[in-house]
């Protein structure tokens, strides 16, 4: 499409992201309490680009790239089927299990379908013999049912309510206002989902920064290791206007366009 020379458009990350995330510590979570994580099924951005997001990026944790204390970007999870399959072996599901992934059936991601991203996530997994029984619902009824813990797995965007890791970390890490109530994951579940816990109380108390970090860097390492979420891809978002109609606008990762911001030329 061509575009009217008198235009401007970038790029912005929207300080949100999509996961894949397993309830109340069933078969999926079970398999990943073991060293190795069944999510390895899924790639670092299953196949986003091929899927049409192409503007998504790769999530490296429960935090996304650009604020404080996330990972950096090559500590991503990457495919790897053999350590999938021997993670469901070691779980007792050497030939996998069948569970049900609902998605919000009128949800998009940068104008691709959650239908065609739920499909993909299907095929990666059935590569090491785990079965997703795909379930579209309305919105209304995917959200709802998720903030209530009542989904096996749910393919869910999050995004965020100010621009700050700490609307990331402590509401995924166990006890968090996502993590327990919605995926029924708890610093009681597990030694691992204990140690996790204390490391998200220790990040918010520490004021030292270079001290700070490393804590939150060994929680959402645990977190890759044993959590009940499988990271999928942090979303771009396009903003685009006819500089000669607009002077200037004031954009915001949250809310993307300040429209009290608007300057006409």
């Amino acid at each position: 499409m061509t575009r009217p020379s008198s235009s401007r458009a970038f790029v912005t990350p929207a300080r949100s992201k999509a996961s894949c995330t397993a309830s109340r510590a069933r078969a999926w979570a079970k398999a990943r309490a073991r060293t190795s994580r069944v999510g390895r099924a899924l790639p670092a951005r299953p196949r986003a680009r091929r899927a049409g997001v192409r503007r998504a990026r790769p999530i490296h944790g429960s935090g996304v790239s650009g604020l404080p204390n996330a990972l950096p970007i090559d500590e991503r999870i990457k495919q790897d089927l053999p350590r999938a399959k021997a993670a469901l072996a070691a779980a007792g599901y050497p030939d996998g299990f069948t569970f049900e992934l609902t998605y919000a059936s009128e949800q998009v991601y940068q104008n691709i379908p959650a239908s065609l991203i739920a499909a993909k996530i299907q095929e990666d997994l059935a590569g090491v013999g785990i079965t997703a029984n795909l379930r579209p619902v309305p919105s209304t009824q995917e959200a709802t049912e998720f903030r209530a813990g009542k989904l096996e797995a749910a393919l869910h965007f999050w995004g965020a309510d100010y621009i700050g890791w700490t609307d990331f970390l402590p509401v995924f890490a166990p006890d968090g206002h996502v993590a327990a109530p919605r995926q029924g994951w708890t610093s009681d579940f597990s030694p691992e989902a204990k140690k996790i816990a204390e490391l998200d109380r220790q990040s918010v108390t520490t004021l030292d920064p270079a001290k700070q970090q490393q804590i939150c860097y060994e929680a959402q390492r645990m977190m890759n290791e044993v959590g009940p979420f499988a990271w999928l891809f942090e979303a771009n978002i396009q903003i685009g206007y006819r500089t000669d109609v607009i002077k200037s606008l004031a954009t915001n990762p949250v809310w993307y366009v300040d429209v009290g911001s608007v300057e006409l030329v």
